[in-house]
């Protein structure tokens, strides 16, 4: 039961790489760290004491509650605030050890965690869960059957759980007794402290839920949303459960890196309220200049020269169907409003004051990567546009991967510039738009995308504006807290980053 010096290491390692706001105590984590080779063995000591008698210090469950602005909403209506609990890092430190121990007794002794559940876990990411319906969705319709997907939003889940649904989830779970202990403590006498109008501090009693900004937190609601995943189904009816957190972290760092340009956020689905207002995107309303948009793909094909491609069903029958939709939405959007367009798993590190207006980036000597790109409004850039939908009308092939991508707009380029040679397109070249050098926005190859994966920071150089974590290839691998990734969404999303703690990208 006693805390080792191993467990605490791990621990602190997590915490030396975190900067968040301080709680209740006012002690950053930095100081905290600091001051560890002088307490480490004292604080092993009360770790080990708070296990053996089931106690959690009262004073770490006291959060100091703050309110994140929503945009666009009026000042005085309470939906116009996001709630966070900043905790003493000293107790997420104890968290920390707790959640460890919790996860490694679901994992080797069992019963674990619905195999249904994707969110806010190791080794499992939100791409996973989407693979996961397209794997269920491609089995029926090949049986000739029909697939119907129906999507449910948790209504402020963390806020809302009755602790007495996170006990019976302890029990069914075969939770040791000193665990169940220590969580059953930590989940008494509660309270939350904040300002009122007039200035006076209020505390205030908590009686359910888990804190967001906690460690437990998201462990905590996957064991007591456990029971709902492990329901009994009728035949054919599949239950998948997921967080998102790398989308997010995408936009805020767009967002923050060039905060005088409009961030617009595209989704093929209905945007409503309600459902915003539980994700993770509310945090990103504090961002004036984050939009979302919804495009439904049909309508916004209307009046472009290949809105028959869109009516026939040609991308429907597609052997990449959701690959050439994106493909040919991202050139569509590009064509109609021009601007530019960036995917959902690049990193943003620099503003894009700098490029020239119109652009894309090389993959390698053979391709021009379609992850990031740049069409102005002026000639050159409604001239590549209008090329790259032409060549999707006239050459569409649905059997091949990459050919109505990249494959599109390298075939365009090498044409207006006159050159096989994708070092040679220069603006000179190509008529004023400019083909840039893979580590602008590509620094690591697809074929080294493990690097992202692995400890360390990441080496910049002084052209890198964007980093692809390439997403679609490494939705199984586990993001380590030391990890190039994790230390790129510290710096360039720290919001969403410290939204997820150490179960980000899980």
């Amino acid at each position: 039961m006693g805390v080792t010096v191993e467990e605490l290491d791990r621990a602190i390692s997590r915490l030396k790489v975190r900067n968040t706001a301080p709680g209740p105590d006012g002690i950053p984590g930095r100081a905290l760290v600091l001051s560890l080779a002088a307490l480490g063995n004292r604080l092993r000591q009360l770790f080990t004491s708070c296990l053996r008698c089931a106690k959690f210090p009262t004073a770490w469950k006291e959060a100091r509650l703050v309110l994140l602005k929503k945009d666009g909403r009026a000042a005085d209506s309470p939906s116009a605030y996001r709630p966070i609990c900043l905790l003493d890092e000293i107790g997420k430190l104890f968290e920390r050890i707790v959640a460890t121990r919790l996860s490694g007794h679901l994992s080797r002794v069992g019963p674990d965690l619905a195999d249904s559940q994707f969110g806010f876990r190791r080794e499992r990411s939100t791409v996973d869960a989407i693979m996961r319906v397209r794997s269920l969705s491609e089995q029926t319709v090949s049986r000739g059957g029909v697939a119907l997907a129906i999507s449910l939003d948790i209504v402020n889940a963390f806020n809302s759980l009755p602790w007495d649904a996170i006990r019976r989830a302890l029990a069914h779970h075969q939770v040791p007794p000193y665990l169940h202990g220590i969580i059953g403590d930590y989940l008494r006498d509660r309270y939350i402290v904040y300002m009122a109008k007039d200035g006076r501090k209020i505390r205030r009693e908590i009686r359910r839920g888990v804190p967001q900004g906690s460690v437990l937190g998201p462990l905590l609601w996957n064991l007591a949303y456990d029971a709902v995943l492990r329901v009994d189904l009728p035949a054919g009816v599949n239950i998948v459960c997921y967080a998102d957190d790398t989308l997010a972290c995408a936009i805020e760092s767009a967002a923050k890196a060039n905060p005088a340009r409009q961030i617009y956020v595209f989704f093929n689905s209905p945007i409503k309220n309600y459902i915003l207002e539980r994700s993770n995107l509310i945090l990103l309303q504090k961002y004036n200049n984050i939009k979302l948009l919804r495009v439904l793909i049909t309508k916004f094909a209307d009046g472009t020269p290949i809105e028959s491609l869109i009516y026939t069903g040609a991308l429907n029958k597609s052997l990449w169907g959701v690959e050439h939709t994106a493909d040919v939405l991202r050139y569509l959007i590009l064509y109609k409003w021009s601007g530019i367009y960036l995917d959902t798993d690049m990193v943003v590190v620099r503003s894009f004051d700098s490029l020239t207006e119109n652009w894309a980036g090389k993959e390698s000597d053979a391709a021009v990567n379609i992850a990031a790109l740049a069409f102005s409004d002026d000639e050159i850039g409604r001239r590549v546009a209008e090329a790259i939908i032409s060549e999707i009308k006239e050459n569409y092939r649905g059997d091949l991967w990459a050919y109505n991508g990249p494959g599109a707009i390298t075939r365009v380029l090498k044409n207006i510039c006159n050159t096989t040679d994708l070092n040679q397109m220069t603006p000179e070249k190509c008529k004023g738009f400019s083909v840039y050098a893979q580590n602008y926005f590509y620094p690591v190859h697809w074929s080294e995308k493990e690097k992202y994966f692995e400890s360390g920071r990441v080496l910049d150089t002084p052209n890198t504006y964007t980093h692809h974590i390439w997403n679609k290839l490494t939705h199984g691998l586990k993001v380590p807290n030391d990890s190039k990734y994790a230390n790129l969404a510290r710096v360039y999303c720290s919001s969403i980053y410290e939204m997820y703690g150490d179960e980000f990208g899980t």
